[in-house]
């Protein structure tokens, strides 16, 4: 966990991120690279949001639970839905604080918004890695607005190290599907490579403190 101050300084860098994006094409970050140096926690989440942000992924910054409720409610207002979807229990607790309805039965393409967390955060691209032992992971492309949240220590240094987290989890058994998500209508399920799809949601990824009360993805 962050102190206080080093959390004020997180936060000061990633909108300094934010102001200053990277301008290297998305294209370039898809294979695995050397880090020279041992990268501090805070150096980590500052990289993967300039990178995250460069890809035209949408973030916020959510140092507390109320924030993140906070959050949900503004990108609710500007989903234009009647509803959200998710089937996580402790996703479903935010989402009655944020004053959500949950939607309990519909077609994909008829959600407007879906709440989940995420496996990891790959640093070396910029995205999010999702897999289909996620609950509402069919659902997670056919939604208009996918809302992701995430933890800072699920942001891993590559896309190796991400596939060798899931297999541990999984008891040394990958996902049936896995797939690396980086900005909208573009994924895809080979190497961390990223490519332009007819799928995909508008993307948000909510980082948290890990002493927040959001339960990441078991």
């Amino acid at each position: 966990m962050l102190e206080s101050t080093s959390r004020e300084k997180v936060l000061k860098n990633i909108r300094h991120a934010m102001m200053y994006k990277s301008d290297l094409p998305f294209e370039e970050e898809g294979k695995d690279k050397a880090v020279p140096v041992v990268l501090s926690t805070e150096d980590k989440v500052v990289e993967f949001v300039e990178k995250f942000s460069s890809n035209e992924g949408e973030f916020v910054y959510c140092p507390s639970e109320s924030d993140v409720v906070a959050a949900l409610q503004k990108l609710y207002a500007i989903a234009h839905c009647d509803g959200a979807w998710t089937s996580e229990d402790s996703l479903q607790v935010l989402m009655q604080q944020a004053q959500i309805p949950a939607i309990l039965d519909a077609k994909p393409s008829e959600i407007g918004m879906v709440i989940s967390h995420c496996e990891s955060l790959v640093l070396s691209n910029g995205s999010i890695l999702l897999s289909s032992e996620q609950k509402d992971f069919n659902l997670f492309f056919g939604a208009k607005m996918h809302v992701v949240i995430a933890q800072i220590s699920q942001v891993m240094d590559n896309v190796k190290d991400s596939i060798t987290f899931l297999q541990r989890k999984y008891n040394q058994s990958l996902p049936a599907m896995f797939t690396f998500v980086g900005r909208p209508a573009c994924t895809n399920a080979i190497e961390g490579e990223l490519v332009k799809s007819d799928l995909g949601a508008r993307l948000f990824l909510l980082l948290v403190e890990d002493s927040t009360n959001t339960e990441a993805h078991e």
